[in-house]
């Protein structure tokens, strides 16, 4: 009995892990006009770290599935988590293009891990007959209107986006984010 609880708790952080990565990749694009003044980015400068993101991100969803078939999903969930949580630090310390372009390809690389190594993780933690069952509401994630595209650090307060309130820069809600994830990570 333990162990079905213990696979729908494993099925539910899956699902809340969805939803940090999908806010991270959804953040740059809420603060997109904030970054591109403070740093200084032209739209095409601005187009090319969006789209830095995603080749890193297509590419290691492949490779990510294979990690979690080598070494197992866990040790591929723990990496990824990590690294994307110090990537999403280290976008808040960037001062200009090729910065940011470097941070966002490895971030790319670091969050594209994620979708293989969910489903890796399902059909290992549960039977064949409940995968289809599970797996929906830890892809659920996936969907764009699963999860609100306004990430809740960047929700308005009385009429500004957070990150620009007080003087904190754009920065600070992937930062903030950056210093929480890691302490789930890994368990």
């Amino acid at each position: 009995m333990f162990a079905k609880r213990y696979r729908f708790l494993i099925a539910f952080l899956l699902f809340i892990a969805g939803i940090i990565n999908y806010m991270d990749r959804a953040a740059l694009g809420v603060a997109a006009p904030f970054v591109k003044e403070d740093l200084n980015l032209s739209p095409s400068e601005l187009g090319v770290i969006f789209s830095t993101f995603f080749f890193g991100y297509a590419l290691f969803a492949f490779v990510g599935g294979q990690l979690a078939d080598r070494y197992g999903p866990r040790s591929v969930y723990s990496w990824a988590a990590a690294a994307w949580s110090v990537l999403c630090m280290l976008t808040g310390a960037v001062t200009g293009f090729a910065q940011m372009f470097v941070v966002r390809a490895l971030f790319g690389f670091a969050e594209g891990p994620m979708n293989s190594t969910t489903n890796r993780t399902i059909t290992t933690w549960f039977p064949r007959e409940e995968t289809a069952r599970t797996g929906q509401p830890a892809r659920l994630k996936a969907t764009p209107s699963a999860v609100p595209t306004r990430p809740a650090p960047m929700m308005p307060i009385r009429g500004r986006p957070v990150g620009s309130a007080g003087g904190c820069g754009w920065w600070w809600p992937p930062g903030a984010c950056g210093r929480w994830w890691p302490s789930g990570a890994g368990g």
